[in-house]
């Protein structure tokens, strides 16, 4: 039997071609994997899982953080006949989290490869389940190199893939040997894709656009392939045009989502500067496949006249298409593309005729009949790439398969003279960026959200594309407890806490959210469901305008009422960006609005700052971290004003007065604020990590001060602890107070609770972050080069070991040489993810010595309600081992609480309890520990 295996072994020898990894964006340099390499590398991986016991059929679970480290076990795997299967991304929410890993693991029963970082998002399976890291298998193989006879591709299955994403219970799609095969010959004869073909991929290897699409693909041709990670190019997408013309691309795969993202960004750009056309060549791209949601002719059109062909790209080189995972990826495709489309003024793009590979039908569902051409019926798959059932699951296969052998699709189509023409689809699902979720799920998320206001049963999710619109959206409708007409202010948070619920399950805000009464809806069926068909045909007939005219008007009139507009230029142009960069209304933005309330996420806040520096004509990048504390015009436009005029070598002399130490984090939930006080190095950017897990409640981080230009830190810790508290009874007056301190900052928040017992205020919860109450000596120990050194492996610029073994020769020469050395040796993705200079660290790192100067002479003092410890692997400088740092540094505060101490073990070690890897357990606990406390 062909097994995919020959791909690979084709290459076993091809030294010049192979994958190009970008770490980040488009000005990190990629590294090179060949072919010949990848070969190798694997089959020392597979000598790995050969000695961890893994056996042939095996089903390998891989949740990596990287293209290089997907393709290396996906490999590995193959190549002895294992099963990988690519774990789909995970939410935000623990509770979806666990419920899909607990049916994966139902399902699946698997062996799971996770990076090490990537460990604490799989607590909820961690008793059940066997987790590896790639640095535990390539242990494993000792030296170790499989031999060619070791290799085992006899069987017809070569992997699993999961459908409908990280929610619900998701199915694994068989893809077999030959099926993939036949696909990747069927795409580079459709496409004309050759040995010469430069493939771009942003998409991540859980999706066929990509595994298969690119990766294999390629691969099959022996061309280069570049993978850039997803997350760079959302956050810029002209960083696609500059990849393009630095590389010489010549195909990539991007869905109608980005490519409208892409027209946006670039309209956006070409405001400020009118030659953005001559930066970019592009003459060499051909192709680029787009599928997964409805491709939208305008926005196509405009793209390829606006930006594509001007710098040298032709016209046609948008080829709309369709594919599924159960297609291994896109086998239908419009290659005349917008021709047709033009002349025939459809909104939508045909997706074309079918590859070699595979055949299409359109019939009627019930009779299986083919349906005259231009009629609607259902389109039906068949033939070598189709995939043939779904693993353990008979009767999802049986369901999607015809009597007579047809895979139902689920989409409405109708032929044209370009193609198949999609009109829609039969299965209740939203396709939104080309992620789909399902309305059933949405629906039920909803109404077990708890959201006042809300009647229970009476929520109906339903895919709609509003015209011209780059994708498909979501529109919620509901019935009301009350009465809407008689409490806007109630209809107002029922439609937020609906939108905060959606954005946070599926990273999308619906389109419209529209209270109806009971009787709108059309009634329900004798088992009691809404018809969502129903209720979107009466929206789309216009029955519901009434409502959502009354509703609309209602909100606006409660906003105008609300509105404080803004007062200052600075104040109307931070509106302005906010506006332009959340697509809202510019006279719907006051001064006190703010950008998360908006909507706006950590991916919005770089185009926010982006935009912000545009308006004020910056030539230097703008503090990310000023906007994230201000995100309020009125909050914002001081310090905007601040920073022009340090631009032009003026030093502010009243920084210190328009300091203020809160950085909001999360602004969201009923729940009392918790407050986040910073460790040694003084910076809160640590926190952003634990504040996205936080939606009950409101988190803000206090920073200190002493960053902005004509700052100066502070010189005693009561002055500082009293601006502190002055900050937290600003943001909540009356308590009660959840304080945390991490590291450091546990000793300043404790001075704080203890200030806002002394004036009768309660505080609910106090944590610390793995401190010990006696810090004197520590401080002590710490010069300006150490502080320095700290400062730097808590950064993630160098390892805490690399950090201990240069500390003495480090000590020879000035702090600029010291950090000049950091600079040189520090990884270039995280020195731009931080926008850190040598400058910059310098001064950081004289804050950093100040924070600890503060406390060289520190005692504690007295008693606070309550403290809630969490304990962390110790430093190496303070004590050997965990349980010593316990019982030894961390035991005595309990003479500093008026209750019993509650410790808490943490996962992780002191610098990396709130890393990516330990945060979800981190978070986890520390709910648990305020919902112990009451709070």
């Amino acid at each position: 039997m062909s097994s995919i295996v020959n791909i690979l072994k084709a290459q076993a020898d091809n030294h010049t071609r192979g994958l190009y990894l970008y770490p980040g964006a488009a000005n990190t340099k990629p590294t090179f994997l060949s072919y010949a390499s990848l070969y190798s590398q694997a089959l020392t991986i597979a000598a790995g899982y050969k000695s961890a016991g893994f056996k042939y059929n095996d089903i390998v679970l891989l949740y990596m953080s990287s293209h290089e480290q997907y393709a290396l076990h996906y490999w590995a795997a193959v190549l002895i006949g294992l099963v990988p299967t690519i774990l789909t991304p995970l939410t935000n929410d623990p509770k979806q989290v666990e419920a899909h890993l607990t049916h994966l693991k139902t399902l699946l029963n698997p062996r799971i490869i996770a990076s090490s970082e990537l460990h604490a998002h799989l607590e909820c399976i961690r008793d059940n389940s066997e987790i590896y890291s790639p640095e535990e298998i390539l242990a494993k193989a000792s030296g170790k190199v499989l031999q060619e006879s070791d290799i085992n591709s006899t069987k017809e299955l070569a992997c699993l893939m999961l459908t409908s994403g990280s929610t619900g219970n998701a199915k694994a799609v068989e893809m077999r040997h030959e099926a993939i095969q036949a696909a990747v010959r069927g795409k580079s004869n459709a496409l004309g894709l050759t040995s010469e073909t430069k493939f771009l991929n942003w998409i991540n290897f859980d999706h066929v656009a990509n595994l298969t699409e690119c990766h294999l693909t390629s691969m099959y041709l022996g061309a280069d392939q570049y993978h850039v990670p997803g997350a760079a190019l959302l956050t810029n997408p002209l960083d696609f045009l500059q990849i393009i013309n630095d590389q010489r691309i010549n195909f990539n795969f991007s869905p109608n989502f980005f490519l409208a993202a892409l027209l946006d960004s670039f309209n956006r750009e070409l405001k400020h500067n009118p030659d953005l056309r001559s930066k970019y060549d592009l003459s060499s791209l051909r192709r680029i496949t787009s599928g997964g949601e409805a491709t939208s002719t305008k926005m196509c059109t405009t793209l390829i006249e606006q930006v594509f062909a001007p710098m040298g790209a032709a016209r046609d080189l948008i080829v709309p298409g369709f594919g599924q995972t159960e297609t291994c990826a896109g086998s239908i495709f419009n290659k005349t593309f917008p021709a047709e489309e033009i002349r025939s003024t459809r909104a939508y793009a045909a997706v074309g005729m079918p590859m070699n590979g595979i055949d299409m039908r359109i019939v009627d569902p019930e009779s299986l009949k083919p349906v005259p051409e231009g009629q609607i019926g259902e389109l039906q798959i068949s033939g070598p790439v189709v995939f043939r059932q779904y693993y353990r699951n008979e009767k999802a296969t049986r369901e999607n398969f015809t009597p007579d052998g047809w895979s139902r699709t689920g989409d409405r189509a109708y032929m044209s003279s370009s193609g198949c023409v999609l009109a829609g689809r039969d299965k209740d699902s939203i396709i939104t960026n080309g992620v789909k979720y399902f309305s059933s799920e949405i629906e039920y998320m909803l109404e077990n959200a708890g959201i006042p206001g809300l009647m229970p049963s009476w929520v109906a999710a339903v895919p709609y594309r509003p015209e011209d619109s780059a994708t498909e959206d979501i529109v919620i409708f509901f019935a009301p407890s009350f009465d809407v007409a008689k409490d806007v202010n109630g209809l107002k948070e029922v439609v937020e806490a609906i939108a905060d619920r959606v954005v946070m399950y599926c990273a999308h805000r619906p389109y419209r959210i529209l209270a109806l009464p009971t009787e709108a809806f059309g009634g329900k069926s004798s088992l009691g469901k809404i018809s969502r068909n129903k209720v979107l045909k009466a929206y789309d007939a216009g029955a519901f305008v009434k409502y959502e005219a009354e509703q609309r008007l209602a909100l606006e009139e409660l906003r105008r009422e609300q509105l404080v507009p803004p007062e200052s230029d600075l104040e109307r142009k931070a509106a302005a960006a906010m506006a332009e960069t959340l697509n809202l209304d510019y006279k719907f933005i006051g001064r006190h609005d703010n950008f998360f309330t908006f909507g706006g996420s950590s991916l919005e806040l770089v185009r926010y700052k982006n935009t912000l520096e545009k308006y004020l004509g910056l030539t230097e990048e703008l503090p990310l971290i000023t906007v994230l504390r201000n995100p309020t015009p009125a909050t914002l436009a001081p310090y905007l004003d601040r920073y022009l005029r340090t631009q032009f070598g003026e030093v502010p002399d009243d920084a210190d007065e328009l300091y203020d130490p809160i950085v909001p984090l999360q602004l969201k939930g009923s729940k009392p604020p918790l407050f986040l006080i910073h460790p040694g190095v003084g910076e809160v950017l640590v926190f952003l990590n634990l504040a996205k897990y936080i939606t009950d409640r409101p988190v803000y981080a206090l920073r200190a001060r002493g960053f902005n230009p004509g700052e100066t830190p502070f010189t005693d810790m009561n002055t500082l602890t009293d601006k502190y508290m002055e900050g937290i009874e600003r943001t909540n007056p009356d308590g009660p107070y959840c304080i945390a301190g991490y590291s450091y900052g546990a000793c300043l928040g404790f001075e704080i609770c203890k200030k806002l017992e002394a004036k009768g205020k309660e505080i609910g919860w106090f944590g610390c972050f793995n401190l010990p109450p006696h810090i004197k000596e520590r401080m002590q120990q710490l010069d300006r080069v150490e502080v320095v050194l700290n400062l730097s492996y808590f950064l993630g610029l160098m390892t805490e070991d690399y950090a201990h073994e240069i500390s003495p020769e480090m000590h020879k020469y000035t702090p600029e040489q010291v950090v000049e050395h950091i600079i040189s040796i520090a990884p270039p993705a995280r020195l731009q993810e931080l926008e850190l200079t040598a400058s910059k660290l310098l001064n950081w790192g004289s804050i950093a010595e100040n924070l600890q100067a503060l406390a060289r002479g520190y005692e504690p003092k007295g008693t606070v309600s309550n403290i809630n410890v969490f304990i962390a692997d110790p430093l190496a400088a303070v004590a050997k081992t965990r349980q010593e740092w316990y019982e030894k540094k961390l035991t005595p505060w309990k003479d500093f609480t008026r209750t019993e101490p509650v410790f808490i073990d943490a996962k992780g070690a002191h610098y990396t309890i709130l890393a990516p890897e330990n945060v979800v357990d981190f978070q986890s606990k520390m709910r648990k520990s305020l919902e112990a406390r009451g709070m």
